[in-house]
Order: C-alpha cells, then structure tokens, then sequence
C-alpha cells in the first residue's frame, strides 16, 4: 500500500470583522467586538449594542443610524468607529426599518 500524503488543511469561509463607521446604508450586520472605553463602552451597551447583537444601518455618515434591537439609534462617528461587526443573513422583518420609530442618540 502506497504511503498517502498528508491533505490540505480545510478552509473555512472567514467573517472579516471591519468598523461600522465603514459599513454601507441597508446592511445587517452581527456586532462582534466593542473597542470603546470603560464609559463608551456602557453607554453603548445601554443602548442595546451588545457583542452579539444583529444591527442594520440605516444611515451611514455622521451620525450613523441604526437599528437595534427594534429601536432606531444614533451614534456619533467615533462611537461607531468603536463597534466591529461582520456581515449577516438578511434581518428578520422585524428589523425592517419604521419611519416612525424614535431615534436614541449617543455622542
């Protein structure tokens, strides 16, 4: 029997985690890390940004709109800078953006 060579590893399909700040209006998203400060950070944690959580932008620029966790949130560019996501299936349709839904800003 001949001797078999060792296969080649198996690569799995890689999320790359980049900023919200950079991502685009209509994304869903899969927030995966939080690189804010001690205060930053629980300010957006209070906000319903948690690692973990399923967002969609629905403004980019300054500041960023999204929604979370059924409510519409603003964040300031330095905050959304802080917040590292990689991309997710399409939001449920109770993520679906809602005129009329009030928007909670931080700075």
């Amino acid at each position: 029997m001949p001797p078999t060579e060792p296969s080649e590893p198996r690569l799995l399909p890689l999320q790359v985690a980049m900023p919200l700040s950079r991502q685009p209006c209509g994304a869903s998203l899969r927030i995966v890390r939080l690189e804010a400060d001690g205060d930053d950070c629980a300010r957006l944690n209070a906000l319903g940004v948690c690692v973990g959580r399923r967002l969609c932008v629905l403004r980019s620029g300054d500041p960023m709109i999204i929604r979370v966790v059924g409510a519409r949130v603003g964040l300031s560019a330095r905050l959304a800078a802080a917040v590292w996501v990689d991309s997710t299936p399409a939001a449920a349709s109770h993520e679906a953006p809602h005129p009329a839904a009030p928007v909670r800003t931080a700075v």
